[in-house]
């Protein structure tokens, strides 16, 4: 059931929901925080009664969404088949958040202690300030020899 209802929300906010001068700032973070907003404020709205219960769920399938749709846009050009595939894997990406967000509503089971949060985030640190660049040279290199 609250499978049903965040699909349903996911696919409210990113369709109907997101018109097409928001589609065209996909590039800009504005654009990217106000969709995730969208998202947000939809889930809210279809999840009411139960909100004092799933709020930190509805946080974290905002935030991780709107990751995720920035890197779509950041790396899905570079994914053979675009832009089919790079929809695609956003899409599944989604989905399983909202799947495994929906097996843990509170999120009391997926929230590590203290260190290994700050060991998380330091690991995103290093992985997106040297190894995400590291791998677009070599992606972009990739992509220009085979086009040559």
């Amino acid at each position: 059931m609250l499978f049903a209802v965040l699909l349903a929300s996911h696919l409210l906010s990113d369709y109907p929901l997101r018109p097409n001068w928001l589609v065209a700032r996909k590039n800009h973070w504005s654009g990217l925080l106000i969709h995730g907003m969208i998202v947000g404020v939809t889930m809210v709205m279809l999840l009411l009664p139960l909100l004092p219960e799933i709020w930190p769920a509805l946080i974290v399938i905002s935030g991780v969404h709107t990751i995720q749709d920035w890197l779509k846009v950041r790396v899905g050009n570079w994914l053979p088949g675009a832009p089919l595939v790079p929809y695609l894997v956003d899409q599944g990406a989604h989905i399983l958040l909202l799947l495994i967000c929906a097996q843990f509503p509170t999120l009391r089971m997926l929230i590590p202690p203290l260190p290994q949060i700050i060991y998380g985030l330091i690991t995103i640190v290093v992985l997106w300030r040297w190894a995400l660049p590291i791998t677009m040279r070599v992606a972009r290199s990739r992509y220009i020899l085979r086009n040559e």
